[in-house]
């Protein structure tokens, strides 16, 4: 947000200042924390019930992976800065010589030096290190960076209320998001069966779920990558004062992602059938488990089979939901999502899914995952609403959250392309307005192109719905 917004402000040694608060706040408060978590990872996850080889390998892998945690810091702080001033072809190339290099360590350290779980761990940080050298490396010799770059200051401990009033919902937006996915591994390590039928062993639906999440992350790229450059466009945009710039920006990237997730949960779902020839698992000795060479239990790939199609279902929720989010990041509006996260994912998802796999009707790893499908389609569906209010015939749509007191006013809590929609959205304006305090830039209004224009009043607050329909 900060980034980008100041970018297009042209408070390009702001940009720098921001960087190096990030990499301090990320290194105290997220790193070394981390760190002695993960150093205590295999207690930790013996007291909470987890098989003992599975708690020593993951406890030796977490350890394994601490140094590459470091050096991802300073490749997030990276990133975001390179796609926010619109150096991105330096950063696909950096992206495509790590995944090369990432692909070539895991085959000689997996397949060639047969180290396992330990040289994926080693290739993976290793990665990560690569790819800090690299950024910085791009960073240098970006002629954007150098404009951005006043060297190391003081400043950066500094100001640290207004950039955590951003940054904390921010970090909270991603964690409660990212924290629940390691709460579906961890119950899938508890499962014991796929969907509520035959009893598969444990080894399996662990297998099973880490294919589920590799394909999830595939395809999660492409709103991933439409969410971060309508945030990007956004956050340009209203740092130079362009507001209808920015709306338009954030509909084109709602629209994009729509279309994208509907070719991608078509591609999901044709190709279920896939799973169960391409993926076989062989049977641990005196296991009595059989596999996909026998019929005593389902093999990975019939299970991968049968949770693709609810895999697609989630991904395209998620996607869209993404594509917002983007929207929202740009605009500075981060603290709208975090209260939404923590309801659909926390509050309503898991605990749902855990009833529905483990008491009732016991589905197993598909009661999970139906839990997070809830979860994903009420996060997507407060930013996306549509309704008919009674004082006024006229159908009101937009991309908000509803949250409704009676007998009064609606909350300020979404987010909303074009006119004032139920019950509020973001006034682009008001908030090309905030952009510019943001960051220290006192820039007016751009002129905006005839018949589009914002003629929402510039006010920040929140105003009663029927004033915005009377408008």
């Amino acid at each position: 947000t900060y980034a980008s917004q100041a970018w297009g402000a042209g408070e390009y040694q702001s940009i720098g200042v921001f960087g190096q608060r990030t990499l301090v706040l990320l290194t105290c408060t997220v790193n070394v924390p981390l760190a002695l978590l993960w150093i205590n990872a295999e207690a930790i996850l013996r007291s909470l019930g987890q098989a003992p080889d599975v708690s020593a390998q993951a406890g030796l892998y977490a350890q394994i992976r601490l140094p590459g945690q470091f050096a991802a810091a300073i490749v997030c702080v990276l990133q975001k800065l390179l796609v926010a001033i619109g150096e991105t072809r330096a950063l696909l190339v950096v992206n495509v010589v790590c995944s090369v290099a990432t692909f070539a360590l895991l085959f000689a350290l997996i397949a060639g030096l047969g180290l396992g779980l330990e040289g994926a761990a080693i290739a993976l940080s290793a990665s990560d290190v690569l790819s800090a050298v690299l950024l910085i490396v791009a960073a240098r010799r970006s002629t954007g960076c150098r404009k951005c770059w006043g060297g190391w200051t003081i400043a950066c401990l500094r100001e640290w209320p207004s950039f955590l009033r951003l940054a904390l919902p921010s970090l909270l937006m991603v964690c409660c998001e990212e924290w629940s996915w390691d709460i579906v591994t961890f119950l899938a390590g508890l499962c014991t069966t796929a969907n509520g039928g035959a009893r598969v062993p444990q080894r399996r639906i662990l297998a099973a779920q880490g294919w589920l999440s590799g394909i999830l992350n595939v395809f999660y790229a492409f709103c991933y990558a439409i969410g971060r450059g309508t945030g990007t466009v956004v956050g340009n945009a209203l740092g130079a004062m362009q507001p209808v710039r920015a709306r338009l920006a954030a509909l084109s990237g709602a629209g994009i992602c729509s279309v994208t997730m509907c070719a991608v949960c078509g591609t999901l779902v044709a190709s279920r059938g896939v799973w169960s020839l391409i993926i076989e698992d062989t049977p641990e000795a005196g296991s009595g488990d059989v596999g996909s060479g026998g019929d005593s239990t389902p093999s990975i790939g019939t299970v991968l089979a049968e949770l693709v199609p609810y895999t697609a279902i989630f991904v395209w929720a998620d996607g869209m939901q993404m594509a917002l989010t983007g929207a929202i990041t740009g605009a500075g509006a981060q603290a709208v999502t975090t209260p939404v996260l923590v309801l659909s994912y926390w509050v309503l998802g898991l605990p749902l899914g855990s009833v529905w796999a483990f008491l009732q009707p016991a589905l197993g790893l598909l009661g999970v995952w139906l839990g997070m499908i809830l979860a994903v389609y009420l996060h997507m569906l407060t930013y996306v609403s549509a309704s008919r209010h009674k004082a006024d015939a006229q159908v009101i749509t937009g991309f908000a959250l509803i949250i409704r007191a009676r007998r009064a006013p609606c909350l300020q809590l979404g987010i909303c392309f074009g006119r004032p929609c139920l019950p509020f959205g973001i006034n682009w304006e008001a908030a090309a307005q905030d952009a510019q305090e943001r960051v220290g830039s006192g820039q007016q209004a751009a002129p905006q192109p005839v018949g589009c224009t914002n003629s929402e009043p510039v006010v920040p607050s929140v105003v009663p719905l029927p004033q915005l329909v009377d408008e």
